[in-house]
């Protein structure tokens, strides 16, 4: 039995080839971001089983065209199957995040999400007092053809360095940002 991966995207532009290999269940990794008509339009005939993976109280398909939004494009299969109340399958065991972090989502998944045996092993960076801090910048987002902050963007350099003179390994530090535009 065949299998493969691929993107949503990409699915449909090889259509016709991947179809071939007559595949019977599709598995959406990050289904709360696929918007629904990438969705459909990936579904092979031959299909039997959709098995979508993702958090839908975290992520949302992000449009284009927000507009769309008004004509119910906002949601993404995940959600409304969420909505209509059909069984699923809830990831009770998390192991990305220390404790103390994880403590900030308890209010979206309550009691029900436990830490694993891997995060309570997870050690914080040496040098720190506290796991989790909140860090207000004063800076002003410029907007554009995307929104940018740079003081923002100079404080998260700086705590980087600091972490690099800490000895925290480059492969051990992800940067977070709602702006797209500040990753490069």
């Amino acid at each position: 039995m065949p299998l493969i991966a691929t993107t949503v995207n990409q699915y449909n532009f090889h259509r016709e080839m991947l179809e071939q290999a007559n595949p019977f269940t599709l598995v959406v990794d990050e289904a709360a971001e696929v918007l629904e008509p990438f969705i459909y339009a990936s579904m092979p005939s031959t299909l039997k089983q959709v098995v979508f993976v993702g958090d839908h109280q975290q992520l949302q398909p992000r449009l284009q065209v927000n507009k769309l939004k008004t004509f119910g494009f906002g949601h993404s299969p995940m959600s409304r199957l969420d909505y209509l109340q059909i069984p699923k399958v809830v990831l009770r065991f998390q192991n990305r995040m220390l404790p103390d972090i994880a403590e900030l989502v308890g209010d979206i998944y309550g009691p029900e999400l436990m830490n694993g045996e891997v995060a309570e092993n997870l050690r914080p960076i040496p040098g720190l007092m506290k796991n989790v801090f909140w860090w207000e910048t004063r800076g002003i987002e410029t907007p554009g053809s995307r929104y940018t902050n740079k003081d923002e963007m100079s404080a998260v350099i700086e705590l980087v360095a600091i972490f690099f003179k800490l000895g925290v390994d480059p492969t051990q530090i992800a940067i977070v940002s709602t702006y797209r535009q500040q990753l490069s």
